[in-house]
Order: C-alpha cells, then structure tokens, then sequence
C-alpha cells in the first residue's frame, strides 16, 4: 500500500514538473519606468511638415520622436533639425540642437543643447538654451508668423561682416529686425574693436545699436586710425 502512495506522489511530481518546464513560456510584459497616463507614439527617423494657408513653412527632422496620442503637437524630439521656409517657400532659417519640444499649438519651441541657427544671409547664432515663439494668432500690434527668438546661456552672434556679439540673453525679434538684451552685451569688429554695456537695443544686422548703461570699449591703434582719418569704427 505504502509503495503505491510513493509511486503515485513520484508519477504526480513528474507531471507537475513537466508541466512547469515544457509549458509555454510566458514573457515578462515590459514597464516603462515613467509614469504614463496617456497613449503615447513614438517613431523612429521622422519628419514633421507644417503648412500655413496651404504653404510649407517649416519642416522638421528629427532621430526620434515622442509625442501623446491624446496631444499630437506636444512633441519631444532628439536630435533638433528643422528647416524654416519664407512666404515665398524659398529658404530661409535652419535650426539644430540636441532635443527640444513644443506646445501644443506648436507656437512655441524649447531647444536645448549646442543650439544652432543659419540664416539666409550667411550670419550664424549659437546658445545653450532657444525659445522660438511664432505669433499665430496676430493682434493689433503683431502680423501673423511674426517670431521671437529667445536665447540663453553663451549666446554667439556673427553676421555676414564677421561682427562678432557675445551675451548670457538676447532676444530678437525677427518681424520687426531687432534683437534686445537686458544684460551685458559685447561687440566685436574684424578690426580687433571691442565694445561693451548692459543693456541693447540693436537693428539685426548690427549696423546700428547702443547700449543703456555701464558702456566701455577697447579701440587698437585708436590715435593712429584717427590721424589717419579712420572714423569707420564698428563697421
């Protein structure tokens, strides 16, 4: 009696480990470690097209994009590369960084990371940190696709004459071509001119500008240029 209850515990034991072993396997379902509350995309090499009245204005391409299903235009994307179109569909800006994301209306961006701008005429901007804003909603006092560019952290400016513009914060307001600071800015000419303050309100391409407050500068060969005739500083 007893060698039957030991053969059947064996036999039982057998079948419950070939069960366990030779069922089919069952795969751990994989978590993010984020905390989700929506359905969300994400794509690999895409590209994004925006059209405004039924013109392409800015094209975006990108490594990788995230974005909620429940928000399409609230996307995060690394790297940054977008390409900016005038009304006339001709070329007008490219834009890189290492990620960004943008609002929901796509009116607003947030770059971070080697931002890098250039624009038609040849100049270049550089920062660690850009906001570009696009009015699409004009009002009285701005016109539609009207844009600012806000700009953070080792801001670089050089334009088509090799000026050289250094600051921590500038702004420019590209509809109305003009670029602002309300912190120190310094200017720099081919010639070795440097001038300083805190403080700028400037027409884009540099040819004009001043500052508020707390202006010094350094002018190589200054009495020599002078009796030369040489007034052409910060030209």
């Amino acid at each position: 009696m007893k060698i039957r209850q030991i053969l059947s515990l064996i036999i039982v034991s057998i079948v419950v480990c070939v069960f366990h072993v030779c069922g089919p396997r069952k795969d751990t379902i994989p978590v993010d470690d984020g905390l989700i509350t929506a359905p969300q995309q994400r794509l690999n090499t895409a590209q994004l097209f925006f059209y405004e009245h039924g013109i392409l204005r800015w094209r975006l391409d990108t490594d990788y994009m995230e974005r909620p299903l429940s928000d399409t235009g609230n996307i995060f994307v690394v790297p940054v590369d977008i390409t900016v179109y005038d009304t006339l569909g001709n070329l007008s800006t490219r834009i890189v960084s290492d990620s960004g994301t943008s609002s929901s209306q796509m009116e607003i961006f947030d770059l971070w990371g080697n931002v890098h701008i250039e624009n038609e005429d040849g100049s270049i901007v550089k920062s660690d940190k850009l906001r570009w804003t696009r009015n699409l909603r004009p009002s009285a006092r701005t016109r539609p696709g009207a844009e600012t560019f806000d700009l953070w952290g080792n801001v670089y400016i050089e334009n088509e004459d090799g000026m050289i513009v250094r600051s921590e914060q500038l702004r420019w307001l590209r509809g109305q071509k003009r670029i602002t600071s309300e912190t120190f800015v310094q200017v720099e000419t081919t010639k070795g001119d440097i001038l300083r303050g805190k403080g700028l309100d400037a027409i884009d391409d540099f040819s004009r500008f001043s500052f508020k407050a707390e202006v010094s500068g350094r002018f190589p060969d200054f009495r020599q240029r002078m009796e030369e005739g040489d007034e052409d500083f910060f030209r």
